[in-house]
């Protein structure tokens, strides 16, 4: 190659990137909307229900292009979640997370486009 000469290559990169991080971005969403629908559903047995403010709190939140995070805002969500020493686990958002996952991988993968 001569000095001084440059060569520019032109290519749809840029956009084809674009597309597969819209595409996951949107997978990644629908996977966090099942996950909240299913964290939200009847609690697990001795899990308290009287008021449903844990249950009303759970959604989700785009954090960044392909992060999300699913979340209980009343404070004691994760207690629930996680047990303490005097009270057992009441898991709910592990088995959502399991629940939506499965329901992602059953879809025809035509329809994660």
């Amino acid at each position: 190659m001569k000095k001084g000469m440059s060569i520019r290559f032109r290519d749809n990169s840029v956009q084809a990137l674009a597309q597969i991080t819209d595409a996951i971005s949107g997978n990644i969403e629908d996977m966090c909307l099942t996950m909240v629908e299913l964290a939200k559903r009847p609690p697990p047995q001795g899990s308290p229900y009287d008021t449903g403010n844990n249950r009303d709190s759970i959604d989700y939140h785009k954090q960044g292009q392909l992060s999300f995070k699913v979340q209980t805002n009343t404070g004691y969500g994760a207690y629930l979640e996680l047990g303490t020493k005097r009270m057992a686990a009441r898991p709910y958002m592990a088995p959502a997370y399991k629940g939506a996952e499965a329901e992602m991988l059953a879809k025809p993968r035509s329809s994660w486009e």
